[in-house]
């Protein structure tokens, strides 16, 4: 899977990346509408985990966050 769109129930990101994760390839793109939750912020922002993050400027405090599978 090479594109990843989560947007929802915020409190459920972090389930649904791990029910997805064995599907994404590096590279994989996971942009996040609303991604306010402190569980799957702390999963995806360390790059021992195997993403990059970046908590975009537009719409500041709506907590966009674009993610990049790298491992």
């Amino acid at each position: 899977m090479a594109l990843a769109l989560i947007n929802g129930a915020w409190t459920l990101y972090l389930s649904v990346r791990k029910l997805i994760e064995t599907h994404l390839r590096s590279g994989a793109t996971i942009p996040g509408e609303n991604a306010l939750a402190h569980d799957y912020l702390a999963y995806v922002r360390p790059p021992a985990n195997g993403y990059i993050a970046y908590t975009l400027s537009a719409d500041v405090g709506r907590g966009n966050e674009f993610v990049v599978r790298v491992g």
